[in-house]
């Protein structure tokens, strides 16, 4: 179901993409399989210092994430009776 709705996003984006242009993504590409705790909490302090945010609580995630060009999707998931 999730990869339908993945894919439900992609043509949506696609569709807008030839009337709209998106904001690039503001964040560094790193690609690995794995990140060791280290990484990862270095990847978000840096994350943090580019965006401004010092190293209070984020108000509004969304927000935050959309004005940095992601493009985010409301997925509901019902979990079935047993």
């Amino acid at each position: 179901m999730l990869r339908t709705r993945i894919g439900w996003m992609i043509e949506i984006y696609a569709y807008f993409k030839r009337f709209l242009d998106f904001a690039d993504i503001n964040i560094d590409r790193r690609e690995k399989e794995e990140y060791s705790q280290d990484e990862i909490e270095k990847i978000a302090v840096d994350v943090r210092k580019n965006w401004g945010l010092g190293l209070g609580l984020i108000s509004n995630i969304v927000l935050l994430l959309e004005n940095n060009g992601f493009i985010l999707s409301k997925n509901k998931f019902r979990q079935a009776k047993s």
